[in-house]
Formats: C-alpha cells, sequence, structure tokens
C-alpha cells in the first residue's frame, strides 16, 4: 500500500505529467529583444505545426517596459522567399502590455515532405533583433511520402494525452518503420481547445478536428459558433465519448441529424466517435484519418489546371501582339541611336545627350503605355461564380467564391478587406497540362496588412490571373416553404434573399421535387412538380459545368438532399466578396443551397 506521503508525491507527478502534456499543443515562438529596452515580443500559436493551407491563428503578445509608447510590424511569410505575406502593426503605451490575436495566410502547400512547408516570423521596431523562429510542417511527416500522407487534422489536448503517441506509432508500424518513405504519414497537429480560436479563419488549415464532449461543452460561444462557420465550409469534427446519446447530444447542443442520420453542417459533417475516456480506440482513429472520402481544400486547390475549370473559357487571356512590340522596339532603336547621335546631337552638339535622350526614353513609355491602353483598357473584366450556403438556424451565410479576370493597365492594386475572409490564388492557366506551382508563385508577392488590406500580385497589368474566395457573413436570408393545403398539392415558396431567383428548387421531406421560376424577393410562388432529371439537369447547366474544384465539392455535400432547396440568381454582385473595384464583372452568378425554412 502506498504511504500518504508516496499518495502526495504520485498525485503531485500525474498532475505534472498532465499539465506538461496539455501545454504541448500549440507553440510559443519568442523574439529575440534588447535586454535595456525592457521590451518582450512573443508569438503564441494555437497550432503546433503549419498547415498545408488555409490560414493559421496567432496572438501577438508585446510587452513594453520603456518609457513611451512604441509601434511594432510582425511580418509572417509562408516559405523562404515571397509567397503570401501577412503583416499587422500594433502601437502600445509605456509600461503596458498587448495581447492581439491575428490570422496568417499559410498559401498553398501540398501536405508531404516532398514539399516542406513552413511559416517564418519577423518583427521591426524598438528593441527588436530579429525573428522568432519558424512554425513547421508535423515532425511525424519526416519519414512519409508526399502522395500517402493523410489530410491535415487537429487532434485536442485531452485525446492527445491518451492518444498521440499511439496513433504515431500505428502511423509508423504502417509505413514500414520510422524513417520509411512509404506508407501513411500523420499529418496532424495537437491543440488546446481552452485557446480556440473566435475567428473561423483560424480553423481553414484544417481537414478535420478530434475533441471530446467535455471539450466541446466547455468552449465559449465565439469560439463554438467560429468553429462551427468552418464546418459550414467543410470542416469535419469527430466528437469522442462515451455516452452519445441522443439526449446526451441534445443536451451538449450538437446540431440534431437530418433524417439520414448525418449531422450536417453547411457542407461540413459533425461525426461521433465512442470512447470510455481511458483506452484510446487507435485503429477507429487510424481508420478516420485513412479512410477521408474527397480532397482536402489544399489538394482541390491545386486541381484548378489542367482544364478542369470551365470558368476560364469565359475570360480570353490578354494577346500578345508581336509585330506591333517588334515595331515599337525597331522605331525606338532608330530614334534613340542613329537619330539622337547623328541628328538631335551632332559631333558638335554631344551635350544634348544629357536631355534628347531621356526625352525619347519617356515619349516612348508614354507611346507604350497609351498602346496598352488602347489595346487593353483600364482595369480589366472578368467572371465569377458564388456559392452561397444557407445557415437558417445560425442566421447565415457560408460563401465560396471562384472568379477569373483578365486586367489591363491598373491605377491600383490593393482593395480593402471589408469582411473576415480567405484568399488564395489558383491557375488560370487553360492549358490541358497546367497545374498550379507553388514554388512558381513564391516568385510573387501577395500582401495582407493589418487585415484590412489586399496588394501585391493579387492583381497585376495585363495578366489573365483567378482567386477562390471563402466568407462567412451574419445573414437572415432563407427560403420558406409553405406546404399546400392537401398532401399531394404544391407548396408555395417565400424567398427573403434579398436578389430575383431565376428558378427555385426544392426536395422535400418525402423525397419530391417541386420548382418554381423568377421568384422575387417576398413573392410568395406556388411551384410545381417537376422530376429528379430534370433538377440534376438544371444543375449541371446552370452550376456544376462551371464550378471549379471546391465549390463543386461543396456543392456535392449537399445535393439531392431531402429538406434542401436550391436556386440561382444573376444578381451575384450583392453576395460576392469585393476585391479590386477597377474589375468589371460581366459573367456572374450566385448559386444557393442549404436547408429550407418550413412554414
Amino acid at each position: 500500500m502506498l504511504t500518504p506521503i508516496r499518495k502526495i508525491l504520485c498525485s503531485a507527478l500525474l498532475a505534472g505529467c498532465l499539465t506538461s502534456s496539455l501545454q504541448a499543443a500549440g507553440k510559443n515562438l519568442p523574439f529575440p529583444t534588447d535586454p535595456a529596452s525592457g521590451v518582450k515580443i512573443e508569438v503564441a500559436s494555437w497550432l503546433d505545426a503549419c498547415p498545408p493551407g488555409g490560414m493559421a491563428p496567432f496572438i501577438l503578445k508585446i510587452t513594453n517596459g520603456s518609457n513611451s509608447a512604441h509601434d511594432w510590424m510582425i511580418t509572417a511569410t509562408d516559405g523562404y522567399n515571397g509567397g503570401t505575406t501577412t503583416t499587422l502593426s500594433v502601437s502600445v503605451p509605456a509600461g503596458r502590455t498587448a495581447e492581439v490575436p491575428f490570422t496568417a495566410a499559410s498559401g498553398l502547400r501540398d501536405s508531404g515532405s516532398s514539399y516542406y512547408r513552413m511559416m517564418n516570423f519577423s518583427v521591426t521596431g524598438y528593441g527588436a533583433l530579429g525573428s522568432a523562429g519558424q512554425l513547421q510542417q508535423p515532425d511525424t511527416l519526416s519519414g512519409a511520402s508526399h502522395s500517402s500522407t493523410t489530410p491535415f487534422l487537429a487532434i485536442s489536448s485531452q485525446l492527445s494525452l491518451k492518444g498521440w503517441s499511439a496513433l504515431s506509432d500505428k502511423f509508423d508500424k504502417a509505413s514500414g518503420g520510422k524513417g520509411s518513405s512509404s506508407g501513411t504519414g500523420l499529418d496532424a497537429t495537437q491543440v488546446d481547445m481552452a485557446k480556440a480560436p473566435d475567428d473561423w479563419r483560424g480553423y481553414s488549415g484544417l481537414a478535420q478536428l478530434w475533441m471530446t464532449d467535455g471539450e466541446w461543452s466547455a468552449m465559449g460561444g465565439s469560439a463554438k459558433a467560429a468553429m462551427l462557420e468552418w464546418v459550414a465550409l467543410g470542416g469535419h469534427i469527430i466528437l469522442f465519448g462515451d455516452d452519445l446519446s441522443e439526449a446526451r447530444l441534445a443536451g451538449l447542443k450538437v446540431p440534431l441529424p437530418s433524417s439520414d442520420g448525418v449531422r450536417r453542417i453547411g457542407a461540413g459533417r459533425i461525426l461521433t466517435q465512442k470512447w470510455d475516456g481511458k483506452t484510446f480506440p487507435v485503429d477507429e482513429a487510424f481508420k478516420l484519418t485513412t479512410s477521408m472520402t474527397g480532397d482536402p481544400v489544399p489538394k482541390q486547390l491545386s486541381n484548378y489546371g489542367g482544364g478542369k475549370w470551365k470558368l476560364r473559357d469565359a475570360v480570353a487571356a490578354p494577346s500578345l501582339r508581336a509585330l506591333l512590340i517588334f515595331g515599337f522596339i525597331v522605331v525606338f532603336g532608330i530614334l534613340v541611336g542613329p537619330v539622337n547621335l547623328y541628328w538631335l546631337a551632332g559631333a558638335k552638339r554631344r551635350q544634348r545627350l544629357f536631355w534628347t535622350t531621356p526625352l525619347i526614353s519617356l515619349a516612348g513609355s508614354a507611346l507604350l503605355v497609351a498602346l496598352m491602353i488602347l489595346q487593353d483598357g483600364i482595369g480589366g473584366s472578368g467572371a465569377r461564380r458564388v456559392l452561397a450556403l444557407m445557415l437558417p438556424e445560425q442566421n447565415k451565410l457560408a460563401l465560396v467564391q471562384e472568379q477569373i479576370s483578365r486586367t489591363g493597365v491598373l491605377l491600383g492594386r490593393s482593395f480593402a478587406i471589408e469582411e473576415p475572409s480567405w484568399m488564395q490564388q489558383v491557375s488560370a492557366d487553360n492549358t490541358s497540362s497546367s497545374s498550379f506551382n507553388p514554388r512558381g508563385e513564391m516568385a510573387r508577392q501577395f500582401l495582407e496588412s493589418d487585415q484590412r488590406t489586399r496588394s501585391g500580385n493579387w492583381f497585376s497589368n495585363r495578366a489573365l490571373q483567378a482567386q477562390v474566395i471563402s466568407a462567412v457573413r451574419p445573414s437572415r436570408g432563407h427560403i420558406e416553404i409553405f406546404p399546400g393545403s392537401g398532401d399531394n398539392d404544391p407548396p408555395s415558396v417565400v424567398s427573403s434573399l434579398g436578389a430575383t431567383l431565376a428558378n427555385v428548387f426544392i426536395i422535400d421531406d418525402k423525397h419530391r421535387c417541386w420548382r418554381a421560376e423568377q421568384s422575387g424577393t417576398g413573392e410568395r410562388k406556388i411551384m410545381k412538380s417537376c422530376t429528379k432529371g430534370e433538377f440534376q439537369s438544371w444543375i449541371q447547366s446552370s452550376a456544376q459545368s462551371d464550378m471549379g474544384p471546391v465549390s463543386r465539392a461543396m456543392f456535392d455535400a449537399l445535393n439531392m438532399l431531402p429538406g434542401h432547396a436550391y436556386a440561382e440568381s444573376a444578381e451575384a454582385s450583392k453576395f460576392a466578396v469585393k476585391t479590386l473595384d477597377s474589375i468589371r464583372w460581366n459573367d456572374e452568378r450566385v448559386i444557393f443551397a442549404g436547408p429550407y425554412v418550413k412554414h
């Protein structure tokens, strides 16, 4: 038997181990500072590993121990050279400590060791001496091949305490031993759910999030709302618990399952996994990571090349008029050479070269700009498609926007971030062999400043460029259904989405299909019966034909579901995430999908 002293020591040791394990989630990156300045700077990361895409959440902590206020600017860059760069400026009064949350873009990176991913941090300002190191990819990927890694997942600290080592060992054995280049690599991070971010973008780099029912119930309201917004955009939560009865889950306010037993929020799901809280279900967890259906968002982003995105056909690439350029070079060469040397600034007037040469160069530049404006115009034109996922229970809209534009001469390239959004450059090449090359794009700078402005190469002069954008915004807009007087009578539909709907389809609880056309806001329309073949024909022609990999994957998760409504409108500008104002969107459409509200 243990003596009381031994019991106390054992309890203290166990508590210490527990605390140490829980603190392993996340990562703190301190910046070197001048000791005489009285300044301390640190970046706290919720994730302990760099995600392959999306954004990552951080908290910048600055203690200003000096006698006056100072300003600092932190820079987070994805990769070594260029890529997506996020900056944040912070002012801290004398003798105060500031903690500022921010999200940094992780850019587009495929999972795996064939391309080592990382995020670098640096800070400038009073007392700062350099960088804070890097947030790197998981150590568990050191022996995994690029094509066989799992989608990036987050495992909560309570689950990590019981199962991280066992799960890592399971992946090592499946890979043929530690350091082997074959098999499956665990692409995962440990997280402390008590410090979960209040911004959905902080979850956007994850494919799955594992947590216990106790961690779910302990989450704050704003963090849980942000997490569910991420789920609406295609995220998956795996909820571990011993009592997973409907009564218990209803008490935890876990969303109710649909008629097919699936708990859906937008394009994402909440799944459950039985666990007694003691022995971690390693085999079941291994299956959860290796049997995911569909590609994660980072992989989908790399699939825009190769002729798989038909929206590119709506925008022609800038043409190169070789004859005109060749003629300009010849004329400019004659003017700046023989004409300049032998006529404007002859042998006896060589001093004129100091002003004739600059004038000819300026005139040539002005002519070249004029030719560009005449050929391509100012600003640009483009096409975009918006997928708006209706979330009536949350009074929100989850948006996925795919767009492509051709630019001429741009008078400005920066634009405001008017709402929390995630934006990623993708391939705009329409050749059959093209694919988005992250390494090639690293030579270009995609800047996000103070979470207010995007600038850099998001839009360039005379270029064909494409982007994918996600956002979640408050909205009371929905599609409401009024049942007919009899069981077989057609229902009526009323939209409060704020746009004229060219077509509205619903799949009712009995899997019957109904349709209405030209439904204005607040206008009650009696629907007509239609076949599922007609519905699928509309889906293919109006929605899926122009969708890229990201929006198609999200739409497919909601296609043909009972209790759901689907609609289209040409008034996409009312819902689109705003980017560069000088782009004219000549071809745009918004597709709505989500549960309808039953009157």
